[in-house]
């Protein structure tokens, strides 16, 4: 199992504390005896000033290691506050995806609307170009039955002109006709 740099570097920096700290209350004892006891020799002092070296050795050990924790949670800190950024900026995109999909649907659906509606006008267009083809071929066909028509009706007029003038001359010659058998039944008389 893999520890992480800052839990080794904790794990580290345990002991160097607890042994800055025991190294502390150990030259605290000694200090509180020597003003106890106040006579210092010489190998009192050489021993007060080994302490006093190992002290300030363990407790620069500790501040290194301290700095490296401090350093460290600092960047775990960075780390964490660029994630939680990094986050929300995945979590907006995400919105943004989802909207855009969502508009995208709602586009397709317009756009099926669309053909579906270019679909049916292009019939309702068929539909018309074919019944204006039907109307067009009607109105040619009205229009040979209505010359055809007028050539029957002019002829039937020509007819009846005919029949009249004919029935007229036969009007006048009958009338001429009574006329002249009247005129020589008188002649005949007289």
């Amino acid at each position: 199992m893999d520890k992480s740099p800052l839990l080794k570097t904790l794990m580290n920096a345990e002991p160097a504390a607890n042994s800055a700290a025991i190294q502390l209350m150990s030259f605290k004892e000694t200090l509180e005896d020597d003003f106890a006891d106040s006579r210092h020799s010489a190998s009192n002092n050489r021993w007060m000033s080994r302490q006093r070296g190992l002290l300030l050795e363990k407790l620069e050990v500790f501040k290194r290691k301290n700095k490296s924790v401090r350093q460290q949670l600092q960047d775990l800190k960075d780390a964490e506050a660029s994630r939680m950024e990094t986050d929300k900026h995945i979590d907006l995109l995400l919105k943004k995806l989802t909207q855009a999909e969502c508009d995208n649907l709602n586009l397709k659906g317009d756009l099926n609307d669309k053909e579906k509606m270019s679909e049916e006008l292009m019939g309702l267009r068929k539909k018309e170009m074919e019944n204006t083809e039907n109307a067009v071929h009607a109105t040619k066909s009205v229009e040979t039955t209505r010359a055809h028509l007028q050539g029957q009706l002019r002829s039937r007029e020509a007819d009846n002109n005919r029949l009249t003038v004919q029935l007229r001359v036969r009007h006048i010659f009958r009338h001429q006709s009574m006329n002249i058998s009247i005129t020589l039944l008188s002649h005949l008389r007289t």
